[in-house]
């Protein structure tokens, strides 16, 4: 999902997927906490609901994807 996200050309699923990945990262590698991950996912999750100009729903059901699988790091 993530690499869909990188190569579909749209500036905001690049962000999004990239900001995902530091999000994992980070919380795999111990610099945030189990709350903090849960709290970044849900802003991104919510941040493509107010932005106006996301309006491809493939790519979006692509980052809810990416998002939920993120979640699961969470048990």
């Amino acid at each position: 999902m993530l690499e869909d996200l990188h190569n579909s050309g749209r500036p905001w699923a690049v962000e999004r997927a990239q900001m995902l990945e530091s999000y994992v990262s980070a919380f795999q590698s111990g610099q945030i906490s189990r709350e903090e991950y849960a709290e970044l996912l849900t802003d991104l999750s919510r941040m493509d609901i107010i932005e106006s100009d996301v309006n491809d729903i493939v790519l979006k059901s692509k980052l809810i994807t990416a998002l939920e699988t993120a979640a699961k790091l969470l048990g």
